[in-house]
Order: structure tokens, then C-alpha cells, then sequence
């Protein structure tokens, strides 16, 4: 080959007539055009198409949905967002050509890269649905994750988890992306405690912990193991389970009788009324209503008896086995657990955005078919007088309970850390207990 490499070259250099010229020419583009089908090559290399789909300007105004073919992974195309007639392709790329996962993290799941082709795509107003199945038998954190080729990183988006079906449900508003499910693969460093750390507040609780999310290292604990009776801090359980059924919250519900029930509720509300299942939603967590709550039970889609079982199974997926529920607002003493159990239910209601959205959502506002205006207010009194950053925060309070709290904060840097309480005899008490919890674990410890 060095010596066929050789020949050409010299013929090439010595070439002088015209005739010489034009063949050298045409050697030239030769030469090019075999380097572009080269990149051709090489490109199509990097990337397997798993699946070719055509849609039609009627599929485009009604909505689809594209899986690959293994179906470990979906898009789903809400109606409106595209025009005209396209194509959607998924790819696999190729392992030597998948970017790496971020330090401290692995993938779970496998790579695709996806694309909608048509005339003016990009960045989408209305998101995209992205749902990735992924293999994993711990309680670690998943999320979906897109890999930008500006920053030349895998980011994260917040992400929901079906834990029966093993599926992590995210929203992206890309017309293309490569998307994996990450969880932490368990070299990340662990916090550490100072050397000049400080000896952790007195708690008036009957128990109480406080976790780093992303480790599950415990940072403090008191009665961890001891059972206690959840109340609504139930509701962080009903509102995973009730988002699982994907369901539509624009959707609208009816008042019923049934739904009416003591302790917090909808006031001023009256039989026959409707409103959207948003609006259920963010009172249930805002204002941590218990007919709102039995409204989500009945309004996923499924029996409330399924429902109910669904909250025990996750219950039993996460490994809980101090941990059941027997309704769906708190306001049954069978709904119990232990700190050292609740705060993994508090971790993976974090990774939902709309229950994080709505648990620190200050208040929220809406209107019942009747014309009457609610505005419901956040039981959460850290949220305006606490200088932590709140992920998520969760009240409860029953008579045999006394008063619960959930919260996840996080610092600068993004470390989370999980506060459950349980049992403090007053609300400010607890308050107070899961403020220096938090700040004291913040402060004392390094990460």
C-alpha cells in the first residue's frame, strides 16, 4: 500500500499539460468525495435506527405516540405542537459513541437519540413526553436525562417514577435529543461530619431524621424505628400514585357527597360543583385537604380499591415493610410507618415536579363551576419565615399524631437532605424541630 500511496503521488506532482491539469482536477474531487462518503460512513456508524415512523397532518393535530421497538422507550407528541406531515426517527448509539455518564452516576437504561423531521423544528413551546424503561433493583433516585452538546454534559430533568413498570416519565421541549435514565452509582462521596461540628439540637418530637437524599447516608436520628401514624403526610404517597395513572389535570371533577370528610377541607364548596383535577391537586398539597384527597383516589382512573393497593405495593417496591396506608388523606389510623422508612416516600415524591411545584407553591387560586373563588394557603409555615430552600414540604396533624413534617432542602451546591418529624406536640414545635434540623446538618456537615 506505501508503495501503490507513493506512485500516485508522484504521477500526481509531475502531471504539466493541460490535459494533466484537468485529470488532476477531477483526482481532486475524487479524492473529496470519497472522504465525504467516509464521514457518511463513520456517521451512520455512531448511530443503529431502531424505528422510522411517518405522520400525517391529522396524527400531527391529534397527538401520537412513537415507541422503539424493543418498546423500552416512548415519545409522545401532544396534538398542536407540530404542522404538516414528518417523520419521527429513533436512534441507539453506538457505545463508543455514547458521551459519558456524569462522575458519580451510571446509566439504567438504555441511550436513544430521538427527532422529529419536518419543516421548523427546535424547541417546542408545549412539551415533549419522553418515557424510558430502566433495570434497577434499589430505591436510588432515577432521572431522565439529556445529554447538551453545548456544555458537552448529560443534565438532568425532573422525572417521574412507575416503580411497577420500571419506567422514568420526563418532559422535554427538544425536537431531538439523546436521552438515558442515570441513577447514582454509589462512588459519589458521602457527606462527611466536621471535625468542629456542633452537637445536633434537642428535637421536641417523638421521632425524627434527617437523611442525604442522594447517599442515603442518616445525618441524625431519633426513635427512628418507632411506628407512628403518618397523617397527611399520607398525601405525598396519594399524590405520586395519583400522577402514575398519567393522568389529564385539566380534566374536571364533581363535588360528591362522599368526598365530604372533617379536619382540613374545601370550605364554602357544595355538591354538584366542579373543578379541575389541578386544582384537587394543589389544594390536596397546598392546603393539605382531605375531601380534595379522596377526589384524587377516585379521579385517577382506576377503582379506589386499586388505588389504595397501588400505595401499598409502591409501599413494598421501595422496601418498606413497617409502612401501609389505609386511605387516601391520613385521617385513617391505619396509614403508618417509621422515619427511618417515610423519608425514601418523601425522596421519590421529590422527583416529581408537580408535587414539588404544588407542596411549595406559598398558595393557589381557582374558581369551582359555581363561580366561587378559592384561594387556599400552604400549612407549610417555613416557606415564608425559614431561609431554607425548599424542594418539597408536607404537613400532617391527627389528634393520636400529633403534628408530622416532611420537607426536602437543598444548598448551593444542590446537596439534598430529607427532615421527617414525627409527634411534636405543638405546630410551631415542629416547625422549629425540622428548621434546626436542617440548618444544623447543612452547617455541620461537608459533602
Amino acid at each position: 500500500m506505501r508503495g501503490k500511496a507513493a506512485f500516485i503521488s508522484i504521477q500526481f506532482f509531475n502531471l504539466n499539460t493541460v490535459d494533466d491539469f484537468m485529470t488532476r482536477r477531477y483526482f481532486l474531487f475524487f479524492i473529496l468525495f470519497v472522504l465525504f462518503v467516509l464521514a457518511l460512513v463513520g456517521h451512520a456508524s455512531a448511530e443503529t435506527l431502531n424505528r422510522q415512523v411517518r405522520f400525517s397532518e391529522e396524527a400531527a393535530a391529534r397527538g401520537y405516540t412513537v415507541e422503539s421497538r424493543e418498546k423500552d422507550f416512548a415519545l409522545g407528541v401532544r396534538g398542536g405542537i407540530y404542522r404538516g406531515t414528518g417523520s419521527v426517527k429513533i436512534k441507539e448509539p453506538a457505545s463508543d459513541e455514547l458521551p459519558a455518564a456524569p462522575a458519580g452516576k451510571k446509566f439504567v437504561s438504555p441511550a436513544y437519540h430521538y427527532g422529529v423531521y419536518l419543516e421548523n423544528v427546535g424547541i417546542t413551546e408545549k412539551p415533549l413526553w419522553i418515557s424510558l424503561e430502566f433495570a434497577s433493583d434499589t430505591s436510588l433516585p432515577k432521572r431522565v436525562a439529556f445529554y447538551n452538546k453545548i456544555a458537552q454534559r448529560w443534565d438532568e430533568v425532573p422525572t417521574t417514577i412507575d416503580w411497577t413498570n420500571n419506567r422514568a416519565r420526563a418532559a422535554l421541549h427538544f425536537s431531538f435529543a439523546m436521552v438515558a435514565v442515570l441513577e447514582p452509582d454509589g462512588s459519589g462521596r458521602e457527606p462527611v461530619l466536621r471535625a468542629s461540628a456542633a452537637a445536633a439540637p434537642e428535637v421536641d418530637a417523638t421521632a425524627a431524621i434527617v437523611v442525604d437524599s442522594r447517599t442515603g447516608k442518616i445525618l441524625y436520628e431519633k426513635n427512628a424505628d418507632k411506628e407512628w401514624w403518618l397523617a397527611s403526610l399520607t398525601k405525598l404517597m396519594t399524590a405520586d400514585v395519583f400522577l402514575e395513572q398519567h393522568p389529564s389535570l385539566s380534566d374536571r371533577i364533581t363535588y360528591e357527597t362522599q368526598d365530604k370528610t372533617i379536619g382540613a377541607r374545601l370550605r364554602n364548596i357544595s355538591v354538584g360543583e366542579s373543578f379541575t383535577l389541578k386544582d384537587a391537586f394543589y389544594t390536596t398539597l397546598v392546603g393539605s385537604a382531605n375531601d380534595t384527597a379522596h377526589m384524587l383516589g377516585r379521579g385517577a382512573g382506576i377503582t379506589t380499591d386499586a388505588f389504595l393497593e397501588h400505595m401499598n405495593a409502591q409501599a413494598q417496591e421501595l422496601g418498606l415493610v413497617k409502612t401501609r396506608f389505609g386511605d387516601f388523606s391520613g385521617l385513617s389510623l391505619d396509614n403508618r410507618s417509621t422515619v427511618r422508612e417515610y423519608w425514601k416516600v418523601v425522596r421519590e415524591a421529590a422527583r416529581s415536579l408537580d408535587i414539588t411545584k404544588s407542596s411549595t407553591a406559598e398558595s393557589y387560586a381557582f374558581t369551582t363551576s359555581a363561580g366561587i373563588a378559592h384561594t387556599i394557603k400552604n400549612t407549610n409555615e417555613l416557606l415564608t419565615t425559614s431561609s431554607l430552600d425548599f424542594v418539597l414540604g408536607k404537613t400532617g396533624y391527627l389528634d393520636e399524631a400529633k403534628n408530622n413534617f416532611a420537607g426536602v432542602v437543598t444548598d448551593a451546591s444542590g446537596n439534598e437532605i430529607v427532615v421527617v418529624i414525627f409527634g411534636s406536640p405543638t405546630s410551631a414545635k415542629r416547625f422549629k424541630a425540622a428548621n434546626d434540623l436542617a440548618l444544623w446538618a447543612q452547617t455541620n456537615w461537608t459533602w
